[in-house]
This record gives structure tokens, sequence and C-alpha cells, in this order.
């Protein structure tokens, strides 16, 4: 073989060995490159997707327990079920990436766990919708969240092996290279190797080419990596510059790979270093049970991780103060920076501003910002950052860091990752963790109480134990006693009843003892007054006396017969006040003019005084029977004061609390009567409040009277809901005062109150004097009563104010009387009478349309309290108690017949 053919047969074997040189080459480099993209792609994509899958698993578990706490669960719902889709479409992006069988067992058995950890939501899910939150926290403690922390443990199962997968992968990525370098060199051995023999035959001329070849071959033979290999410079265009441009782009091919691999390996450590310091911060403070140790412990990590020299946390409570971010933690703070509270609302400063925008803000630090001290030295920080944090798209803390030089890079990637994973969610589960510790506490506050009082209960189980034990001893005992109980319970019942029998035969004996005193009375009061007044001077001076001392006597008597009355009626339950409007000043000037006379009479000097703040109200209260109390008392002064002066005060307390109705406000009203008479020893202040009682019998023989006053106005004004006190020394006086409250109408009130109390509007009379040939004839009355002394002595009075008279004896001889003279101006009834009655007669004069307005004035004997009301519920227009006062009575008459108000009954 000649030397041509032989260069033919190197090179053709050469050629063929580089063929497959580069062959094995080309597919170690492709198996490289495809474990580069299987650890680049497929084996992070795959660890990406399940921490998701972690991280909505976690927001699971908070929409779980919030379903409990929140007020509005339908919020919680949409939490749930959109962390379902979400784990959902995580399932479906990441089951088609598993392709090792262990990879799918690891799965298979997460998808397991995942199925019975849905089918138990399902199930928490349907008991916290029917109300059962007991049943459903109960399975949340005791299946949910173990199931849950057995799904997390699978996760973590399935990463880990992940992530052992993606080292085997550098690993055999590594090893392949080393296959490559190793083939490499062999294969440039061997093609040295044949060169070598190829050149013994090839023309001397080659040797120099061969030569460069070898020498190339040295250096990258001396090189540690193919990041930079040398280059063969052949300007010939025969086999040796084919040798050297393959040589060229295979060293290109192995350069390029070589870049791209380290690309990847420091790609790998970075993200390595970022996850593996992700995961340190969240172990870190995955024991915090509070937000400040939450914070510390936090910051404790980062700081330093990031290359930072200070650090704060701020956080905003979602469910109390959603807009105020607090500083809950700090990193190399200044002292007195760390001891004060910072604040910041929504929007304010740069911390308000990044929770705001939801972005991170770097700013450049100007001098004397921050400062950081170590033993060392001090210095200024330069550079800050601020980092939003969030919950749910909301952003619920930021983050601010400290540093003397920019943050690199991978600091920043760490930090991006950080907040945006599982730290808002860590945050607000301590919150939400807090705030259920706050309640757990306060819980097991009430049980231990509930246990302290089941200790007393227990005890007092005892003690009854034992007073049961006594009971049994008497319960022999209690039953012999109860036949004789329930017999003394029968004659208790007869007795009542007869009780009851006696009070109705009282009431009717009062009622009727009240009309048979009352009826003469009331023809002796009025004759009396009429011979007192002597209208035509037929009497002489001592026969009026005489006249004026029947009158006296008879009121005497009048006003005895009604404090008994008074008194029974109050012993039995039977009088009430009857409320309407009046003047305190009108009252006061009433009360002056009926004891003027009287204190003139004795020589007494009589005070009557009104507060001014009391003079021009209008009061709602029962004038009746507060001038009963006055009168008693201003009696009893005057009664028992010889020498020196007698006075009425009318003034206000203090007002009792809160308002009345209709702009009336309660008010405490004292009517005070001072004198200067024998006074009453301080331990009798009691004992002349008693029926039938005075200070002494001397005193009852000296100054005469029963005893009833004080006790029937110390009742009264128990019924008006006030009471009296007494302040008097024996020879010094004495002084009462009556303290009623009543109610204080203002001025829009006062109208109203006016109309509601004020009379009916009077009748214009119907008849004058010429109609019925009387000339000076004033009108026509129709006196209706059964007892001729009446008829008498009222005929006489009315005569003489020139009023003419109509007698009838009954009411159905009242009702004939007007069907003969249906001219008659007033009707004057009398109540009780045989056959048809008072009440009877008036239902039938309203009944019949032409005296629908006919004025009817009741007359009756009786004193009971229901007297009025049946009178005015019967039809008449107004009322008069026997015996008759001939001013009141006139003044009626003129109200009802003349239209004059001078006066009311």
């Amino acid at each position: 073989m000649n030397i041509r053919q032989r260069i033919y047969l190197g090179f053709a074997s050469i050629f063929v060995f580089i063929a497959l040189f580069v062959g094995a080459i080309a597919s170690i480099m492709m198996e490289m490159n495809d474990n580069t993209n299987e650890v680049g792609n497929e084996l992070y994509t795959k660890v990406q997707l399940t921490h998701e899958v972690q991280f909505t698993l976690g927001a699971m578990n908070d929409g779980l327990m919030n379903l409990l706490m929140d007020e509005e669960p339908d919020e919680a719902l949409r939490a749930i079920r959109g962390a379902r889709e979400t784990l959902r479409s995580l399932n479906e992006r990441l089951a088609p990436l598993i392709v090792t069988p262990l990879g799918k067992q690891y799965y298979g058995e997460t998808a397991r766990h995942y199925t019975e950890y849905e089918a138990m939501t399902d199930r928490y899910i349907r008991l916290a919708s029917e109300g059962d939150a007991s049943a459903a926290e109960a399975m949340l403690r005791a299946d949910i969240r173990p199931k849950g922390d057995e799904l997390q443990a699978s996760l973590s199962q399935f990463i880990d092996y992940q992530e052992e997968l993606m080292m085997s992968r550098v690993e055999t990525t590594g090893e392949q290279h080393r296959q490559g370098q190793a083939v490499m060199w062999g294969g440039v051995a061997m093609l040295l190797i044949l060169c070598g023999v190829t050149a013994l035959g090839v023309v001397r001329s080659s040797v120099r080419s061969i030569r460069k070849i070898s020498d190339v071959m040295n250096e990258v033979q001396a090189l540690d990596s193919a990041a930079a290999l040398p280059r063969m410079h052949a300007s010939a265009s025969d086999e040796m510059g084919v040798i050297a441009a393959s040589y060229n782009r295979m060293a290109d091919a192995l350069e390029e790979h070589t870049r791209q691999e380290a690309a990847n390996s420091r790609w790998l450590e970075e993200q390595n270093w970022v996850k593996s310091n992700v995961a340190d911060v969240m172990n870190a403070t995955q024991g915090a049970r509070e937000i400040k140790a939450f914070g510390e412990r936090f910051l404790a990590h980062v700081v330093p991780t990031t290359g930072a020299v200070a650090g704060a946390l701020y956080y905003a409570d979602p469910d109390g103060t959603p807009d105020r971010f607090a500083r809950i933690a700090g990193y190399a703070l200044d002292p007195a920076e760390a001891a004060s509270e910072r604040v910041f609302e929504r929007g304010q400063g740069l911390v308000g501003q990044c929770a705001v925008d939801g972005a991170v803000i770097d700013r450049t630090a100007p001098p004397h910002y921050l400062k950081v001290v170590s033993g060392l030295g001090e210095g200024d920080v330069a550079y800050v950052t601020l980092l939003p944090i969030r919950f749910e798209e909301r952003v619920i803390a930021v983050l601010e860091l400290g540093a003397f030089a920019p943050l690199e890079r991978i600091a920043r990637e760490f930090l991006t990752e950080l907040t945006s994973g599982g730290i808002g969610v860590s945050l607000r589960a301590i919150s939400s963790n807090m705030r259920v510790q706050a309640l757990l506490s306060e819980s097991q506050t009430y049980v231990e109480e509930l246990q302290t009082q089941s200790e007393e209960l227990q005890q007092q189980q005892e003690e009854l134990r034992s007073l049961n034990e006594k009971l049994a001893e008497q319960f022999r005992y209690s039953e012999q006693r109860s036949a004789e109980l329930e017999q003394i319970r029968m004659e208790l019942e007869k007795q009542a009843g007869e009780l009851q029998a006696s009070s109705q035969f009282k009431s009717e004996f009062l009622a009727n003892i009240s009309h048979e005193l009352r009826t003469p009375m009331n023809s002796l009061l009025i004759l009396a007054q009429m011979l007192a007044d002597d209208a035509e001077g037929r009497l002489s001076e001592k026969q009026r006396e005489y006249a004026q001392t029947i009158l006296y006597s008879g009121n005497e008597l009048l006003g005895l017969i009604n404090d008994v009355l008074d008194l029974s009626k109050i012993e039995a339950g039977q009088m009430e006040p009857s409320m309407e409007s009046f003047s305190l000043c009108e009252f006061a000037i009433a009360a002056e003019r009926q004891f003027r006379g009287v204190a003139e009479k004795k020589g007494l000097a009589f005070d009557v005084r009104t507060d001014p703040t009391l003079a021009d109200a209008v009061f709602v209260g029962d004038p009746r029977m507060l001038q009963q109390i006055v009168n008693n008392l201003l009696s009893n002064a005057f009664k028992f004061t010889e020498t020196g002066a007698v006075s009425l005060r009318v003034f206000a307390e203090a007002p009792s609390a809160g308002e009345a109705s209709n702009g009336a406000a309660a008010v405490n009203v004292s009517f005070q009567v001072r004198d200067t008479g024998i006074g009453i020893p301080v331990d009798k202040h009691g004992l002349i409040f008693e029926a039938f009682r005075q200070a002494d019998g001397k005193t009852t023989r000296k100054y005469g009277g029963t005893g009833l006053g004080l006790s029937i106005s110390k009742e009264l004004a128990t019924i008006l809901g006030g009471a009296i006190r007494l302040e008097s020394v024996e020879g010094s006086g004495s002084a009462f005062t009556a303290t009623i409250p009543m109610k204080r109408l203002d001025r829009t009130a006062r109208p109203e109150a006016a109309a509601a109390t004020a009379p009916a509007a009077p009748r214009a009379p119907t008849g004058n004097a010429e109609e019925d040939g009387a000339e000076n004839c004033r009108g026509k009355i129709l006196l209706v009563d059964d007892d001729i002394r009446n008829v008498y002595a009222l005929s006489a009075a009315l005569l003489e104010q020139r009023y003419q008279v109509t007698f009838a004896e009954d009411g159905g001889a009242a009702l004939a009387k007007l069907n003969e003279e249906p001219d008659i101006d007033l009707v004057l009834m009398d109540m009780m009478m045989p056959g048809i009655d008072g009440y009877e007669a008036t239902r039938a004069i309203r009944a019949d349309a032409r005296f629908e307005k006919l004025p009817v004035i009741a007359l009756t004997a009786k004193a009971m309290k229901q007297d009025r009301e049946l009178c005015l519920d019967a039809g008449a227009n107004d009322y008069l108690s026997k015996p008759v006062k001939l001013d009141k009575l006139l003044s009626l008459l003129r109200v009802w017949m003349d239209g004059s108000d001078e006066g009311t009954a």
C-alpha cells in the first residue's frame, strides 16, 4: 500500500473515528441537555405547583376555621369553593408531569388523602350550615385537622422526592459531563494515535500541520474546564484544514454547552438558596402564637439573610383596624425609636403609601435618616426598601428594611418569594388564633367559675341532704298538722267571705247613711243660710245671730260627717284622685279668702305666699284633695294658735327625675303651714296622725275636735303619692309640710290640658220671663226631689234669686212635666228617689232629641267615690253633693243658664 492509499486509509479511519467521536459527543450533549431541561423545567414546575397546592390547602383550612368564627359565613364558603377550584386546576396541571412510578405512587397517596379530606370538609360544611357549631368544631379538631396534617405530610414527602430527583438529575448531568470529557479526551487520544500512524506515511510537508494539531491538543489537555478551548489555525484547504475546522466547531459546541450548564447550575443554586431561606423563615415563625413574637422571629431571619442592617414590620388587623398599620416588631432599632409607638393610616407616609399602592418602594435614605449602632461603631442607613404583604389580595402588613448598600438581586427575589407566599396567611392565622385564644381563655374562666359554683352546689346538696333527713323526721308531724291547717284554712276562707260581705255591707251602709244624714242637712243649711242672709231685712240682729249659730253648727256637723265618711272611704280603699288642671296661685288666693275672716276674728296675722316660679304655671292634680289637706292644716293652725301668726307657703322642691308625657314636667310641690301656737312634743309627732288622737287629753278638752283632720290629711297625701312631715317643738309652734308630686304643663301643653279639663259649654236658656208671663224671671227650673224639705228649702232660695221653680216628686213625674212644659231651662235632679231614680230619668231625658242639650245638674246625698262618675255617665252636665251650698248652686246656675263664668261647682 502506497503512501497515498495509506493517507487515504488513514484519513478515512480518522474521518470514521471523528464521526463516531462527534456522534458520541453529540449524544452525550443531547442527554445532558435533556437532563438540564428536565431539572430546569419539569422538576422545578412540579415542585412549584406542589408548593401552590400546600398554600391553597392552608387557605382552605383558614376558610374552614372562619366558617365558624365569621358573622358572614357566605364569604368563608366562597373562599373554600375557590380553594377547591384552584386545587382541581393545579391537579390538572401537575398530574401529566408525573411519569416516574415512585412519583405516581406518592402522588396517588396524596390524592387519596385529599379525597378523604374533601369528604370530611363536605360533612363539616354541612354541619356548619345546619347550625350545629359544636359538632362542626369537634369534627374540625378531631378529623379535619389531623387529616390535613397527613395531607401536608404527604405533599412534603412528594416535594422531597422531587427535590431528590432533581439533585439526582444534576448529579447525572455532572457524570455525563465527566463522561463526555473522558470520551472527548479518549477520542482525542485515539485521533492523535491515528494521526501519528498516518503521519508516518504522510509527506514531510504535513508534519508541521500535524504538530500544530498536537500543540492544540496539548493545550486542551492542560485546561481544567471546557469553558475556553484553544482553536486551530489552518490556512490550507487540504485535509488538515478540514480537521482544524471540524475541531474548531467541536470546541465552539463544547464551550456553549459548558456555559449553559454553568448558568443552569447557578440558577438552581440561587433558587435552592431562595427556597431554603423561605422555608427557614416559615419554620422559624411556625411556632409563634402572638403577632409580636411572629414579627420578632420573622425579622430575626429576614434582615440578616437579605444583608440589611435594620428592619420593622407593620400590621393592620383586618378584624380590628384594617386601615391602621401599627409596628409590631423591630430589628436593630435605636432604643428611643424602639420604645415609641409607630402607627400609620393607609396612605400616610411611605408605610401607608406602600399599603395603598401594593408595590415595592425603594428609596435612597437622606443623612441621619436611621442610625444603626454596634459595639464597634455606628452608621447611617443609606437605602430603604418597603414591601407589601398580602392576604386574599389585600395588603395587611408592610415590611421595611434599611441597608448600607442596595439589596442584591437574589435578596430581592427572596423577599418577593417570601412576601407573596404564606407570610400573609401566617399573620392572618396568628391574628385569628389570638382571637380564638382570647375567647378560649374567657371560656376557661367561665368554666372555672362554673366549677366553683358546682362545688358550692355540691356542698349545698350535702346540706340539703342533711336538711332532708331532718325534714323527714318532721314529715309525720307536718302530716298531723296539715289536717289542722286545712281546718284553719277553711275557717279563714269562711271569715274572709264574712269580711267581704261585711265590707260590702259597710259600703252600702256608708252610702245610705250619707244620704240619710245629708238630706236633712241640705234643707237645714239652706234655710239657715237664707235666714242669716235676711235678704228682706225682717229679722232682728239677735235672730240673725241665732241663724248664724245654726248655720255654723250645721257646717261643723257636716264637717264631722264628711271626716267620718272620708276616713271610712280611705280605709275601704274607695277614694281615688281626680286629676284636672288648676292654678296654684288661684288655689292659694282661695285659701287666703277662706281663712282671712278666721284670722281677723282671732287677731292673728295670716300670710299666704306662693313661689313666683309657680305663680303663672298650670299644674295637673286633684285640687279637691289638696284643698281638704290644706284646710285641715290651716284649721288646726288657727285652732291651736292664740297669739302670733299663721302662714301658708307654696313652693317647689327638687323635681323628680324624668319628664311626664305631653310636655308635662314632674314637680314636687310643697304646701307648708306654719304657726306660733302651742307646739307638739317630739314624742307625740307620730301619735297625732292616728285617727281620733291628739297630743293629749288636756288638749282635746280645751280646744275640742275629733282628731280626724291630720289622719285624713296624711291618708289623702299618700293617695296623691306624697307625704306630710312635721317640724315642731312644744311651746314654739309647728310647721306641717305636705309635699305632693304634680305635673307642670309647659306652654304648648296648656291649651290641650285646658281643653281636656274644661267643663262643657253652658247652654243658653231656652225661655225667658216674658214668655212665661213673669217680667223679672231669670229662667225656669225643674226641681226633681222626693223630700219635701229639700223642695221647700231649694224653692225658697231659688225664688229669692228670681228663678221660676217647677216641682216633680220622682223621675216619672219629671218626664211628664217636661212633656207638659218643654220650655224648662234647667233640671235639678236628685239621684236617690223611689221608682224611677235620677240616673234612669236623666238617661231618658238624654234619649229625647228635644232635650239633648237641656242642662241637668245632679244632686245626691251619697259621698262615695263613684257617685260623680255615675252621674256624669248617666248624662248629667254637672254634679253637686248634699247638703247643697247656695253659693255653689247659684254659681252653677249662672254658668248653665246665664252663660257667666263666675264660678263652677
